[in-house]
């Protein structure tokens, strides 16, 4: 009423949820320009258990030393001279009152952070575990569109952190099936950690996304090793993972044909914080989704580079039509 009282008018808000029957949910969200890749920061970023559980007793780590450590390794990825569209942070990375003020900042970089947000109370022996991600607008004077997803059910280990305390995860969000972010042209999805060994969550997704967007706080690196591999063959996507620095194994991970091609980043150790780029091309991903699998070819021999740069679908392989590509620019509305 405000707005409409000095304005003269209403504008309506640049995002709009599509649901169709047989596809997943759609949230789009505009912004200008025509984009065939993006570039993602994956962060090596020190978390502890002392916080987490801090956090969940409602008490969150506030202190100058975390904030000022934090600080620092975000303004080295908004000066970074390979400028990324996204920054991925893991699974419990900061505490939900920092997030307006980091999002603002990497916003004035043109960059969209994706993050996990420390346990927030809901309810009296509930706790929430989500991934907020801020992400960028153009127009209306708006800085950024703020997406909230939670995970729906604990790991063990989280259950191990938040029985003690009395507490249990109590989503604000309920969902059965996850949905698909359509920021402009790039569309992804966000899973946290163990919601990645859900097989009906990948199969609904399978043909629907560019990536898959996890944030981590994950020991088991040996059986997520395995699952990221085969991820990214059967979704035939990206995979980006950012998991906490004493574990390691972050990564970016490609459906490339090429194997030395397929970790397009890849992290482990180190004694400080630290973030790397890697390239995530969509457009070219889509065009190779969108080709003919039937159409012939010297003794079944790929007939062209661009053909022989992916994996071949694997079998069942269906892309989703607003994916597709039929001589327009990559990215057609929802």
């Amino acid at each position: 009423k405000i707005l409409k009282s000095v304005r003269g008018a209403i504008v309506d808000p640049p995002v709009h949820v599509y649901r169709q029957s047989g596809q997943p949910t759609v949230v789009h969200v505009v912004t200008n320009g025509s984009r065939n890749h993006v570039r993602v920061a994956l962060s090596m970023l020190d978390t502890t258990v002392a916080d987490a559980q801090a956090a969940a007793r409602g008490a969150p780590n506030l202190s100058l030393e975390r904030l000022n450590n934090l600080r620092k390794l975000l303004n080295s990825v908004a000066l970074h001279v390979d400028r990324p569209d996204y920054l991925l942070l893991p699974e419990l990375a900061i505490p939900s009152r920092w997030f307006l003020e980091f999002a603002r900042g990497l916003r004035r970089s043109g960059i969209s952070l994706v993050t996990g947000i420390e346990h927030q109370p809901r309810g009296r022996h509930g706790v929430v575990n989500q991934v907020w991600a801020s992400l960028r607008l153009d127009g209306l004077g708006l800085p950024f569109f703020v997406y909230r997803q939670d995970k729906q059910r604990p790991a063990r280990p989280e259950m191990d952190l938040l029985q003690p305390l009395g507490k249990g995860l109590n989503p604000s969000f309920k969902w059965r099936l996850p949905p698909v972010v359509c920021h402009g042209e790039f569309r992804f999805a966000l899973l946290i950690c163990s919601e990645l060994t859900n097989i009906n969550y990948r199969s609904h997704l399978r043909g629907a996304i560019d990536a898959l967007l996890i944030p981590e706080w994950n020991q088991d690196l040996h059986s997520f090793e395995a699952l990221v591999e085969s991820s990214a063959l059967d979704l035939h996507s990206y995979i980006a993972q950012a998991n906490t620095r004493g574990f390691g194994d972050t990564r970016l991970r490609a459906p490339r044909s090429n194997e030395w091609e397929r970790d397009v980043v890849r992290l482990k150790g180190g004694s400080h914080d630290y973030f790397v780029v890697g390239k995530i091309d969509f457009g070219a991903l889509r065009k190779f989704h969108s080709s003919d699998p039937e159409a012939p070819s010297n003794n079944g021999a790929p007939s062209s580079a661009r053909e022989r740069s992916f994996k071949p679908l694997p079998d069942g392989f269906k892309i989703d039509p607003r994916r597709r590509q039929r001589g327009e620019p990559a990215g057609d509305l929802p």
